[in-house]
């Protein structure tokens, strides 16, 4: 527990930590006071989820910037990539019945969350367009969502 000016820090809590908790203020003209109720509740594993509506879809200039985000929630620590759909021999889909991707962007060792989780593409051409997937995992599972890009002249 740790004490700032008008607030009580709580890091970590646990189930033992619900319960009421009073904050009383006092000067010479009186005292106030306000009670909060704390309720902790187990935290249960699922795979990352990612935020509705992201990445959105873009269209965009020949020659522009552009950026795809890709808010994700997960406990525990996510891996994310940036994929891009592409096509081998015409198709788009492998033998294995899953889509022909390219890595765009993955974590290295000093990489951060918020780094991950936006997509910069600069002096985008044609052969930019397409679909684009944020791919989020962790020891649960795996979540992803798709966007896709339209460059015009």
């Amino acid at each position: 527990v740790r004490y700032a000016t008008w607030s009580i820090i709580m890091d970590s809590v646990v189930p033992s930590d619900k319960g009421n908790y009073t904050c009383i203020v006092e000067n010479e003209y009186g005292s106030i006071n306000h009670t909060y109720q704390l309720d902790v509740v187990e935290r249960s594993p699922h795979r990352p989820i990612l935020q509705a509506g992201l990445p959105a879809n873009k269209t965009v200039a020949l020659g522009s910037n552009v950026e795809f985000m890709c808010k994700v929630y997960s406990d525990p620590q996510p891996h994310i990539q940036w994929l891009k759909h592409i096509e081998v021999n015409g198709s788009k889909i492998g033998p294995d019945n899953l889509p022909y991707v390219q890595i765009l962007k993955t974590a290295g060792v000093n990489t951060t969350d918020k780094e991950m989780e936006v997509l910069h593409l600069r002096n985008v051409s044609f052969e930019d367009a397409g679909e684009y997937t944020c791919l989020a995992g962790n020891s649960i599972g795996l979540s992803h969502h798709s966007a896709w890009l339209t460059v015009l002249e």
